[in-house]
């Protein structure tokens, strides 16, 4: 039992650690560009961005992206250098990991709420079959325990009743 907490201990300081290590190496490749945009020196800059793309794609990819190091990436300091290098207006999307347009962020964004609300719609939609069918089940079930009562009864009137007969039909006979 020791040896599992503090192997916990241990992978959860070590993650800590990975996930500040992660953020100090952000902040200075940001000193970097903002150094590259005063010089003007679009290839440095250039350089700087893609690694700050691809920090942000692994953060994004193993799930730490998120406090400090989400901050740093959104920041207008991390947009302006991945702008200026690509010679577009870029912001950062959470959800992507990634630097994006704004157009392409909405267009993303869209066709995300969109999946969103056509996922909801065949959830109601399945909801809504399955309660028919529950129904269905319950009425028929009804029926058939109605119509074997009404044949202890009355052989003739439940074998004559056409409701009756398809539910035996469906059911088999009741038991005599």
């Amino acid at each position: 039992m020791k040896k599992t907490v503090l192997c916990v201990c241990v992978i959860l300081i070590g993650n800590t650690v990975s996930a500040t290590e992660r953020a100090d190496d952000v902040r200075l490749t940001l000193q970097d560009c903002a150094q590259a945009l005063s010089a003007s020196d679009r290839g440095e800059a250039g350089i700087i961005a893609e690694r700050l793309s691809k920090m942000a794609s692994l953060a994004h990819s193993t799930g730490e992206l998120s406090g400090d190091l989400l901050n740093l990436l959104a920041s207008e300091k991390a947009e302006a250098c991945l702008s200026y290098a690509r010679q577009a207006n870029l912001e950062f999307s959470a959800e992507l990991g990634t630097f994006i347009s704004a157009s392409v962020r909405q267009a993303a964004e869209q066709e995300k709420r969109e999946a969103e609300l056509e996922a909801e719609r065949e959830r109601q939609q399945q909801d809504a079959v399955a309660a028919q069918q529950l129904l269905e089940m319950t009425i028929d079930s009804r029926v058939y325990a109605a119509c074997s009562k009404l044949a202890g009864i009355d052989e003739v009137a439940a074998f004559t009743n056409e409701l009756c007969v398809s539910s035996f039909k469906a059911n088999g006979l009741p038991e005599e």
